[in-house]
């Protein structure tokens, strides 16, 4: 099934597939693991399906990140870039992600 960003907008933990989902965070989960209602509504549909490189990215180290941007597409560092920035929003990462961006615009 394909992988899509949740947000937990309760103020409980939710448990999705395996996955523990804070309140006020978004994870990538199964779209079938995801309950039917409206305050765990799913956040907008990935752009890219290429979610799982994109998450193990993101649980990785930032040498992990950097090493890795060479192969992802814009869209797919857009993505990487909210994924960090919702997640351990590492200046670090942000930086390279950005410095990447910075460097196919030219």
């Amino acid at each position: 099934m394909p992988f899509i960003p949740f947000t937990n907008k309760s103020n409980n933990p939710v448990s999705i597939g395996g996955k523990t989902v804070w309140p006020g965070e978004t994870r990538m989960v199964d779209s079938s693991q995801i309950p039917v209602s409206p305050s765990l509504a799913p956040a907008k549909p990935p752009i890219n399906p290429r979610v799982e490189l994109l998450e193990s990215l993101c649980d990785g180290t930032v040498e992990a990140i950097e090493v890795g941007l060479a192969q992802l597409t814009d869209d797919e560092l857009i993505i990487l870039s909210e994924l960090e920035a919702e997640g351990k929003n590492r200046v670090t990462a942000l930086e390279a992600i950005q410095e990447e961006q910075q460097r196919r615009s030219v």
